[in-house]
């Protein structure tokens, strides 16, 4: 099987889980608008320790990529798939991009939909603001997406895909963004500025704070985040192989 008719099967295998796709774009529009009814809302966070604005837009995407991800390799050990796919010319490569493109085929209209409903209906957002909200999200949900994938491979069943899945979005909310790094002890405050959700958190919050710079710098991160954890995903499915 090439690289084409795989993405054509993994597409096919996405969408036709209409439930989950509905489902999946649901949770950030929920998410925005219940926030959006609160006060907080209607309240300028600019140059504040801790953004809710900037969670409440990318934290939705970051929780249903990996809970969309994190079985989907798991599925194809147990059906034998992965051991067929290593005596085929596909590689672990081809194998990953087909499953990463297909889950961002949602990803995008999440993304587009969560955009408008927050420079709509938030006060820190606005229409200008829309074109970089989108970039910086669609990367956190291919990084998240990744990260997802790369559970999967090290997992022997749906549950502990699923159990990891939760203790990683458990760790980054409580360490990117629900408590301010800076007043977190130092190693902690350490490793926390690694997470892929700190780069996008911090990205949107510079950016609303005015700090252009910064939120090119930690949008450049969020891209190196992809490429690093896809590397890792790909040694895992390969190691998945044998």
């Amino acid at each position: 099987m090439g690289l084409k008719a795989n993405l054509e099967k993994e597409i096919y295998n996405v969408l036709r889980d209409w439930k989950a796709v509905g489902l999946s774009i649901a949770i950030p529009v929920i998410s925005i608008v219940v926030y959006s009814s609160t006060g907080a809302a209607r309240i300028s966070f600019k140059g504040m320790p801790i953004n809710p604005t900037a969670i409440m837009c990318t934290l939705p995407i970051m929780f249903s990529a990996l809970f969309v991800s994190s079985p989907s390799i798991v599925k194809e050990k147990m059906l034998g798939t992965l051991s067929r796919l290593a005596k085929t010319p596909m590689s672990s490569v081809q194998f990953l991009f087909s499953k990463l493109a297909a889950n961002m085929l949602v990803s995008v209209f999440q993304t587009a939909i969560l955009v408008i409903l927050a420079t709509e209906l938030l006060n820190d957002m606005s229409a200008r603001d829309a074109p970089l909200l989108f970039t910086v999200i669609l990367l956190l949900a291919a990084v998240s997406h990744t990260i997802g994938l790369l559970i999967s491979a090290v997992s022997s069943t749906d549950q502990q895909a699923l159990s990891l899945a939760s203790l990683y979005t458990m760790l980054t909310i409580v360490l990117s963004g629900v408590i301010s790094i800076g007043a977190m002890p130092p190693a902690i405050a350490k490793f926390s500025n690694y997470l892929p959700y700190t780069h996008a958190y911090q990205a949107i919050k510079c950016y609303v704070d005015g700090s252009m710079l910064s939120m090119f710098t930690f949008t450049s991160y969020l891209v190196i985040d992809l490429f690093i954890f896809f590397a890792i995903a790909v040694i895992a499915v390969s190691a998945s192989k044998k």
